[in-house]
């Protein structure tokens, strides 16, 4: 039986009313009892916060902003915290159980299900951690193992779970400005960390159980590592991180795994030292090498194209079909005619372009459908700035920054082509794309550095 069907069982929706998530909203009410029902993972969560505060103050590297980085990773956790507590009792009183939305629920049950299977229960044995259900997002990635892990040391608690999500939320802008620092200066770091911290999706992806902030924060502490390793700034123990964090990406989202390990090739001719020209001749050999195979294999190629396109068409479909701001980005006629072997190759770059446009800038203010989507759309007019921003900050490191930026440009040439053509609804496209959010804060934070003529610790660039 598939995550699917667990997911929707009565059973498994009456027993999940009769846990302790029901007690949260009357000890709440009442004052007293919240933190006794929360103890140990309230603690685990506090020492978590202790520790990280700990850490920065006593770090030598973040000396010259330590103050900074406990501030905004101190008052960030704390606005996540309350921001929590008041969704998922908002959502509880709405009939929501404290689910701020359908993937929240999922995921919550996910792991859930997970633990129980951990201890033997029942309900438990009935989940099938092979089954990705009707979409790969119904199956068992490492977020899942990681609620699993939560509920099965300090039981089932859907809020105090979420607290996770609040914690790496928080610490993300640390990851963030260590980034940034790497690549510019102080004060492009602190921009981007502050954009980070606060930038309202961001915000509301870390309040509940979505992998989206986990799956970020392994992300950008891989990008990370990957960068001060090209710099040759990195130790063993670094390597040792970057494993780490790697094969939980491989469980957690292989699209960035695959983008990262490409980057690891960049990095790599970076250290050995290729030259531009030697590098060029590379590139051209393996092109040729490339075109020769795929001309003597161009039937194996064709058919294999012809799945993939098709395969890719009607997931984007199901996308589409699964929310009312669905869209289709490939034409009606698109299908049948991979069907019968005729791909339209002259067709794919304009298909992608499309998808492109509308994964970076939907919701597109002109284009509101209804009033719920109206408090998006001053999100929406402020990434339209900090994308422009991003791009001229990116322009300007190119010259002075190249193994950096080649880094960065691999990484997002073959992530969000991937995501534009198989994303199918306006709030998947949102969330999606705030993965690559982080980045584009830290190019813009270079380009208002130039484009004020400001200087810190760090060179502007």
């Amino acid at each position: 039986m598939g995550v699917l069907e667990i997911y929707n069982e009565a059973q498994i929706m009456n027993l999940f009313r009769q846990s302790k998530t029901d007690l949260f909203l009357f000890v709440l009410a009442s004052g007293t009892g919240l933190l006794w029902a929360l103890v140990p993972a309230f603690a685990f969560i506090i020492t978590l916060v202790a520790a990280t505060v700990l850490g920065l103050w006593r770090s030598r590297s973040f000396r010259e902003a330590r103050r900074f980085l406990i501030i905004i990773f101190i008052v960030g956790f704390v606005v996540r915290m309350a921001l929590a507590v008041g969704f998922h009792v908002s959502h509880y009183l709405a009939g929501w159980e404290g689910f701020v939305s359908g993937d929240d629920r999922l995921h919550t049950i996910k792991g859930w299900q997970l633990a129980l299977k951990i201890k033997g229960d029942y309900y438990g044995k009935l989940l099938d951690l092979t089954s990705h259900g009707e979409s790969p997002r119904h199956g068992i990635t490492a977020f899942t193992y990681l609620l699993a892990a939560f509920y099965t040391l300090f039981g089932f608690h859907p809020l105090a779970s979420k607290f996770i999500n609040c914690y790496l939320g928080a610490t993300l802008p640390v990851i963030i400005y260590c980034m940034t620092r790497t690549l510019f200066g102080t004060r492009q770091s602190r921009i981007a960390a502050f954009f980070t911290a606060f930038y309202p999706s961001l915000l509301r992806w870390s309040i509940c159980n979505l992998k989206d902030i986990f799956i970020i924060w392994l992300l950008y502490g891989a990008m990370t590592l990957i960068i001060l390793i090209a710099r040759r700034k990195a130790g063993f123990l670094y390597w040792v991180a970057l494993g780490v964090i790697m094969f939980a990406l491989w469980h957690a989202q292989f699209l960035y795994f695959s983008a990262l390990f490409l980057c690891l090739l960049v990095m790599f001719g970076n250290i050995v030292g290729f030259s531009r020209r030697a590098l060029g001749w590379s590139i051209a050999a393996l092109t040729a090498v490339i075109c020769i195979s795929a001309i003597a294999m161009s039937g194996i190629i064709k058919d294999f194209l012809s799945g993939l396109l098709w395969t890719v068409s009607r997931y984007q479909l199901g996308m589409a079909r699964a929310d009312i701001s669905g869209y289709f980005i490939f034409p009606d006629w698109f299908e049948y005619l991979v069907q019968v072997g005729h791909i339209p190759f002259l067709l794919l770059p304009l298909i992608i372009l499309k998808g492109i446009v509308i994964f970076l800038f939907a919701p597109f203010p002109w284009a509101i459908m209804n009033l719920n989507q109206l408090p998006a759309y001053p999100q929406v007019l402020l990434w339209y700035l900090v994308l422009a921003l991003a791009l001229i900050g990116f322009t300007r490191a190119l010259a002075k920054r190249p193994r950096e930026c080649a880094i960065v440009a691999v990484f997002l040439a073959i992530s969000i082509p991937i995501w534009a053509i198989t994303t199918g609804n306006i709030g998947a496209a949102f969330r999606h794309r705030d993965h690559f959010a982080p980045i584009v804060f830290i190019f813009a934070a270079n380009a208002l550095v130039s484009l004020f003529k400001t200087r810190s610790s760090g060179e502007s660039i």
